[in-house]
């Protein structure tokens, strides 16, 4: 287990809690759980970590992802997908196993880098 500011000559934890690992090898590849505790509790994500070769391209990375939400009624939400990669990647969205679609008077819209708005009341086109 790490520390905030712990640093080795392979990894180092910043204060904020960011895990960075330098001079990438075969062996790192693994499933990386990043945990937070509080007085209120405790909470996890997961991270999937794979390692090409120098030739491969990798694939995309989402760099920001959604986080859950429980949101009043008529209210909006919005879910971050900020992905990288080269080329650069494109973004969709599914709900509940179904492509999410964008209609002219959909309530839904996606912004240029990739995040989805749910508008919790209807546009009105003028």
């Amino acid at each position: 287990m790490y520390l905030p500011g712990h640093r080795s000559d392979h990894f180092s934890l910043s204060q904020e809690g960011t895990l960075q690992i330098e001079a990438l090898r075969k062996e790192d590849l693994g499933t990386y759980i990043c945990t937070a505790l509080s007085a209120a509790g405790s909470t996890e994500i997961s991270a999937r970590l794979e390692v090409t070769s120098q030739d491969q391209q990798p694939p995309p990375i989402i760099n920001v992802g959604p986080r859950n939400q429980t949101l009043p009624l008529k209210s909006m939400a919005a879910f971050p997908c900020e992905a990288l990669g080269r080329p650069p990647p494109a973004t969709k969205w599914m709900k509940d196993g179904r492509e999410v679609t964008l209609e002219k008077d959909s309530r839904l819209t996606v912004s240029p880098n990739g995040t989805l708005q749910i508008n919790g009341k209807q546009r009105q086109d003028k």
